[in-house]
């Protein structure tokens, strides 16, 4: 009965663990005026799984960087574990002045972030992320997979306007390291 219970909160935990991740995530990409597209950069032993999203603030303009970093070891990605971090940082400052910051531990994703770009059935820019994290860190019972988009409402409306140089998504892809 105590390892039932044991299991429980073990699932528990995680879970909690990415739903609090993935509401900090919202507060922040709800406000962006922008997303780029998801990208992989191997980085020694890691591959590292991308997106960036930039915001106007009144400090000026922020771009915020998730990575989902796993271990390039024989298993490799996607199935293997890793950490969600976010790190982020005003464009005049620069990447190197961010330290990163643990979101989540022990999770996975094939495929972890999605950019879903302005187009005629969606007025905004949407970020997807889908994330299996497992309780245990070697076995897999208990493991559950979150996915959940997120839309930037304050990404541009018109297609054919042409984008701020200021507030482009790709000053952000300096911080992806390699």
């Amino acid at each position: 009965m105590f390892r039932v219970a044991d299991r429980g909160d073990a699932v528990f935990a995680v879970q909690a663990q990415v739903s609090i991740a993935f509401l900090h995530v919202d507060r922040e990409v709800r406000y962006a005026v922008g997303i780029t597209d998801p990208g992989q950069v191997t980085n020694g032993n890691y591959q590292d799984t991308y997106v960036e999203y930039v915001s106007v603030e009144t400090g000026g303009v922020r771009c915020t960087e998730l990575r989902l970093r796993v271990s390039a070891g024989p298993s490799g990605p996607p199935d293997q574990r890793g950490v969600l971090q976010r790190r982020s940082w005003y464009t005049a400052a620069g990447p190197g002045s961010a330290p990163w910051t643990t979101l989540a531990t022990d999770v996975a994703g094939a495929v972890p972030f999605t950019h879903g770009g302005i187009d005629h059935t969606s007025n905004f820019q949407r970020l997807t992320l889908s994330l299996t994290a497992y309780p245990n860190p070697t076995g897999t019972v208990g493991a559950r997979t979150t996915t959940v988009t997120f839309t930037a409402l304050n990404s541009r409306l018109d297609l054919t306007a042409t984008p701020d140089p200021r507030t482009d998504p790709a000053l952000c892809l300096a911080g992806r390291s390699g």
